[in-house]
């Protein structure tokens, strides 16, 4: 999956929001995220970031949006609680 497919997936989990459970959006949405991540043809992404800080954060919906939907990539050896 490119990030084009990553951001159209994103956009049509959204047009789901009220029609299907929010646990299912959820799991729709890791699994995309997981395809996007897991896969060696899509590591070159994040290795061309370069963080400013400790990261770096790639919107993948309008920030108009009700909702936002961000992919965090961090710096070797930087990291975040849960929040």
């Amino acid at each position: 999956m490119y990030i084009d497919e990553l951001i159209d997936e994103v956009s049509r989990t959204k047009s789901c929001i009220g029609r299907i459970p929010g646990e299912q959006l959820a799991e729709q949405l890791s699994d995309a995220l997981d395809d996007f991540t897991g896969t060696a043809e899509n590591r070159w992404f994040a290795e061309q970031v370069s963080p400013s800080g400790n990261y770096m954060r790639l919107l993948l919906n309008s920030p108009c949006d009700d909702i936002q939907v961000v992919l965090v990539f961090w710096g070797p050896g930087h990291g975040s609680p849960i929040h």
